[in-house]
């Protein structure tokens, strides 16, 4: 994946590799945060940590999250002329995700775009895997959003990402339009400059 910086001229490559060490990084850098305040009095350690979650926003927690659980709603809608029917994504009983998921074989493209999409799924699920310690930086989104890990049977018309109980994202399916794409257009702009990702953040 490109991150492409149009205002500097710079891009950067994200692969999993990059993503690992990152997370590997990021990961270290937490227990050693731990094992710092292990030794600091309850008050200081309550105050330190506060502190440290005001300036370090979207800094993953040291303890582990549960699974994911999807749930069905029971209830049924139609967008863009395509059935759907409304499940919930929560973890800890905190909603994070609703969709209403439709059926790969109702979707309106031919099979090719249908395999072209659960390859995205499966790639989006590896980006998360290998975030797994990370939520933050430029792909945030992806390593917290649970409809990248989780397989919701068909294809989401619509979804609503929460978060803190907020609904932060709506995304809603239109149509479809397919065509022949250079693969010209999927390359960065000519004249911009790489920039090195693992280098950048590792320092």
């Amino acid at each position: 994946m490109y991150i492409v910086d149009h205002s500097k001229k710079t891009y950067m490559v994200m692969d999993r590799e990059t993503m690992e060490a990152m997370g590997a990084k990021m990961s270290d850098a937490m227990k050693q945060m731990e094992a710092a305040l292990a030794n600091v009095p309850p008050e200081q350690r309550e105050m330190m940590e506060k502190m440290m979650k005001g300036k370090m926003k979207g800094m993953p927690s040291s303890a582990p999250r549960s699974e994911p659980v999807v749930t069905s709603l029971g209830q049924s809608d139609t967008v863009s002329g395509i059935g759907c029917d409304w499940k919930q994504v929560s973890r800890d009983d905190v909603v994070e995700l609703k969709a209403c998921v439709g059926k790969f074989s109702d979707f309106p493209a031919s099979d090719d775009l249908r395999q072209i999409s659960m390859k995205m799924r499966e790639f989006t699920s590896s980006i998360t895997e290998a975030m797994s310690s990370m939520t933050a930086g430029p792909m945030g989104s992806i390593a917290q959003n649970p409809m990248s890990a989780m397989a919701l049977d068909g294809f989401p018309l619509i979804s609503e990402s929460f978060q803190d109980g907020n609904l932060t994202h709506r995304s809603r399916f239109q149509s479809v339009e397919e065509g022949s794409i250079s693969g010209e257009e999927f390359a960065p702009p000519s004249g911009y400059k790489k920039q090195d990702m693992k280098k950048m953040m590792l320092q």
